[in-house]
């Protein structure tokens, strides 16, 4: 209670939670401009073809442009996917792995909605289609500004959310479906930007918003590729893409109800984690099987004793190998390279890695 000098004036003080949502709210309703459809991006020159894309309207807040030829998509059954690419000063500024977890997450999200329309391949086949992607565009998530939305969420409950303007993050991606016969079946050009105002939670991690925003991504491919008349069908089991990644994670929606907050680690985001051992063990008396984008494929045996042999048709190579501070470094007698490798390998997971040239590679420990 507050007591004036007169007890007639006496009047209760108001709520904390109160308080803060009459301070708020008004900002709502100004921040709530802001919360409109994302302006078109550029063609990247990723596309093989750009001819036919036409502007979806039906969208609220996303920039959708895409063509699809029904006749060639309703013959394609199987398909690889390639792994996704970053177009070049497509993600300036941000770490390269944070960079490595976008493209993994468009990877896992882009395999979901299509392994429930097409058969999806573990590699590379010529008498399938690929679909190919690339990242065009990530916009950071501001940390400062995510911290204080999860504040004031705390101050006003429920599905709708308040972003600090100037600190939402983005996506944006072209992707596309070609036929065996190298021939654009499908293709997608898509960009978001998440919204001021809506149910995009706020997120400490720089690509917060661009991880959460893949989702919405897969689906408009899935929409984009599959012909209308088709389907959806159940998972196939094994499940094609596991190696991106579970499907369901319930612990990243318990932490986002009790923290306000998108927390990538929680939510699914990166390959299966084999927790056994320290990261590099699970290479030792082992063979991986890695498939390059151009559908080449190397088997590396890696011995005990820090030993390396590669082989890639009939030409063989050996060299020693070490594993330390998240990187996986290979050294012959003449060369040497070094792969980013945070994370262990499962022994018969096909995984997707990033290269030490940027390149997406699909890699198989076998068993």
């Amino acid at each position: 209670m507050w007591s004036g000098a007169d007890d007639r004036y006496d009047v209760p003080s108001p709520e904390p939670q109160t308080l803060m949502r009459h301070l708020i709210v008004p900002t709502l309703a100004m921040a709530a401009l802001a919360a409109c459809q994302t302006a078109p991006k550029p063609q990247s020159g990723f596309l093989s073809a750009y001819d036919g894309l036409t502007e979806q309207t039906g969208t609220i807040r996303a920039s959708v442009r895409e063509r699809r030829d029904d006749g060639a998509a309703a013959g394609i059954e199987r398909l690889f996917i390639e792994p996704a690419v970053l177009h070049p000063g497509a993600a300036e500024g941000l770490d390269p792995a944070d960079v490595a977890l976008v493209l993994s997450e468009v990877d896992r999200q882009i395999c979901f909605e299509l392994s429930e329309r097409f058969t999806v391949l573990g590699a590379a086949d010529p008498a399938a289609a690929r679909v190919r992607t690339a990242v065009t565009g990530v916009r950071a998530t501001g940390q400062a500004g995510s911290a204080a939305s999860a504040v004031a969420g705390y101050f006003i409950p429920g599905p709708i959310g308040l972003r600090a303007p100037g600190t939402t993050g983005g996506l944006a991606v072209e992707s596309e479906l070609v036929g065996p016969d190298g021939r654009q079946a499908a293709a997608l050009v898509w960009a978001r930007d998440a919204n001021v105002v809506g149910t995009d939670s706020p997120s400490l991690s720089r690509v917060g918003d661009a991880l959460q925003l893949a989702e919405p991504m897969g689906d408009a491919v899935g929409d984009a590729f599959a012909p209308k008349d088709r389907k959806p069908r159940r998972i196939a089991e094994p499940d094609p893409c596991r190696r991106f990644g579970a499907r369901m994670q319930p612990v990243g929606f318990l932490a986002g109800m009790a923290t306000g907050l998108y927390v990538p680690e929680l939510s699914g985001t990166g390959v299966p984690k084999d927790a056994d051992g320290a990261i590099g063990e699970e290479l030792k008396g082992r063979t991986t099987m890695s498939t390059f984008p151009d559908g080449s494929v190397v088997y590396m045996a890696y011995g005990a004793d820090g030993q390396f042999t590669g082989r890639m048709g009939d030409a063989t190579w050996s060299g020693r190998y070490t594993v330390a501070d998240g990187k996986l470094c290979l050294r012959t007698a003449s060369e040497s390279e070094c792969w980013p490798y945070a994370e262990r390998l499962v022994p018969g997971q096909e995984q997707v890695v990033t290269g030490p040239e940027g390149q997406r590679v699909v890699v198989k420990l076998l068993d």
